[in-house]
């Protein structure tokens, strides 16, 4: 029942992931999310891919809109540019 601010999901079956993805993001944001288009106001997902470890920190620190929880997720985190 305890939210950690961290996690880290790595693994070879990704539905797996997905499933604990899920579960994680129900327990910190619920599960309305506004007008049902999918991203809740606080919630982002990043390409580790596509930008730097700055990024992600200046993300993880910024305020969600609307207040409440930041839920940050940030896919292929292991390819951070600059890590």
């Amino acid at each position: 029942g305890k939210l950690w601010p961290v996690y880290w999901l790595y693994g070879q079956e990704r539905m797996k992931s997905r499933e604990l993805l899920k579960r994680i993001r129900r327990a910190a944001l619920g599960d309305e999310k506004p007008g049902g288009l999918g991203l809740g106001f606080g919630e982002e997902t990043l390409d580790g891919t596509e930008v730097t470890s700055a990024e992600v920190v200046d993300s993880a620190q910024s305020l969600s809109l609307g207040g409440g929880v930041r839920f940050l997720v940030v896919r292929e985190a292991h390819a951070l540019k600059d890590w």
